[in-house]
């Protein structure tokens, strides 16, 4: 069979499946003048109708070409690696932003906090709550606040917990540390409405003891009123007053020894809707005298929104980056031409030469992938400050991939056509 240039390539030239077993043995390949200089390529076509018709050495010719391909085009292998790389890293952050805002709201004031009533008649065992309250969470507690009205505008709050930041912004001073709780210092931290009255003395009193006042906050009633059920019925938090009502937090060791709380807000560390609705449970079988509510925001409801958001955010993201990425891929399968030459005429069918681009393409795309998760972990620590320190939903990260893979695969078949239709009849004659 002759090209239409009259050179000899292949004696038979084109070999169809059917009859391939006799010929294989009744004739012999003869390689074409521009491809003989080429290293590799006779071993490729001694070994490539093992591929073809007996279904053997598959991982040999897949990885013979990509490995002679990636050192033939180094430079443009590398740049599709990395704009995978980019692109993968940049969708794989936006995703885990709604994780990230996710997790913050599992352990926010106003979406991880059980609001807890006790009945005044029978009270509660203080030291049995607040050891049940620490130990019914694996990832245990954040604060621990426990509410007394001492006047009409004045509540008494003993406070378990280091983080009053989480409730409101610290005016001045500084708020309870660790070594604090732990001795159960006489200290405190007031609502900053309250300077004149420490003015001078730097303390107040609260029961037998006088309390050194360490730090102020801006402290108003939406501060706990935020966090708390709607279907309470206790109201000590003092909305009614505004912003007259006066706030004088204390340890909690130090409130324990003299008060009984008439409301408690427990706000639990990284605790879903459902672990809320299963401590809830569990804390009013352990204490008949309470009755527990769950917060009025569902976290669960953060992250579906978050994931709705963030998911059209990277699906765009996706369109717009993968227009280079896609482009890139074009001009990639171009530099195939040589090696889809070889393949097609000792035998093997335009689509399985096809499969076998996108096979390499699907590595690149895989390995590019594995490498942008990595690279998003090393840099958790910068991410941390926008929330974007989690990784993905699987689900969320493989869809999107997925959808990534197919629009490119859609987008280069016009390219990929151009690469595997070579020849046509009227150039073989």
């Amino acid at each position: 069979m002759l090209f239409a240039s009259g050179r000899m390539l292949f004696a038979p030239a084109r070999l169809e499946q059917g009859n391939v077993d006799d010929m294989m043995m009744k004739n012999h390949l003869l390689a074409r003048d521009d491809l003989s200089g080429v290293r590799g390529e006779r071993w490729l076509q001694n070994h490539l109708l093992a591929w073809l018709f007996r279904k053997e050495g598959i991982s040999m010719i897949f990885g013979h070409v990509l490995k002679k391909h990636i050192s033939m085009n180094p430079v443009i292998s590398g740049l599709l690696l990395l704009g995978v790389v980019i692109c993968v890293y940049c969708i794989s952050i936006m995703l885990g932003l709604a994780v990230g805002q996710y997790q913050l709201a599992t352990c926010s004031n106003t979406e991880a906090s059980l609001t807890i009533d006790i009945d005044r008649k029978n009270g509660v065992n203080m030291d049995e709550l607040s050891a049940y309250l620490n130990s019914i969470s694996k990832k245990g507690m954040v604060n621990v606040l426990y509410f007394t009205r001492l006047e009409r505008k004045k509540v008494l709050v003993g406070w378990d917990g280091t983080k009053g930041n989480n409730w409101f912004p610290i005016t001045s001073g500084n708020f309870f540390n660790k070594e604090e709780q732990a001795a159960g210092e006489y200290v405190g931290f007031v609502s900053d409405n309250m300077k004149n009255a420490i003015a001078g003395s730097g303390s107040f009193e609260a029961g037998e003891h006088t309390y050194e006042v360490i730090g102020m906050g801006w402290i108003i009633p939406w501060s706990f009123a935020s966090a708390r059920s709607s279907q309470s019925q206790i109201d000590i938090l003092g909305e009614e007053a505004g912003e007259e009502m006066q706030y004088m937090l204390i340890p909690y060791k130090c409130y324990k020894e003299e008060f009984q709380p008439e409301q408690i807000l427990a706000q639990f560390n990284y605790a879903s809707y459902e672990d809320l609705k299963k401590y809830a449970e569990k804390i009013q079988d352990m204490f008949p005298s309470t009755q527990v509510y769950l917060p009025d925001s569902n976290s669960d409801d953060v992250l579906e929104e978050g994931r709705t958001q963030y998911e059209i955010l990277a699906f765009l993201l996706c369109m717009i980056a993968g227009i280079t990425v896609i482009r890139l891929m074009a001009e990639w399968i171009t530099t195939y031409k040589k090696e889809i030459t070889v393949l097609w005429l000792c035998g093997m069918p335009k689509v399985r030469c096809m499969l076998l681009i996108y096979g390499h393409w699907l590595l690149y795309y895989g390995v590019g992938s594995i490498i942008a998760i990595i690279l998003q972990y090393l840099t958790f620590p910068l991410l941390q400050y926008v929330y974007g320190n989690a990784f993905p939903m699987p689900d969320s990260l493989i869809y999107i991939l997925a959808v990534m893979f197919g629009f490119s695969i859609l987008c280069t078949l016009r390219p990929m056509s151009k690469v595997v239709c070579l020849y046509t009849k009227g150039e073989i004659v």
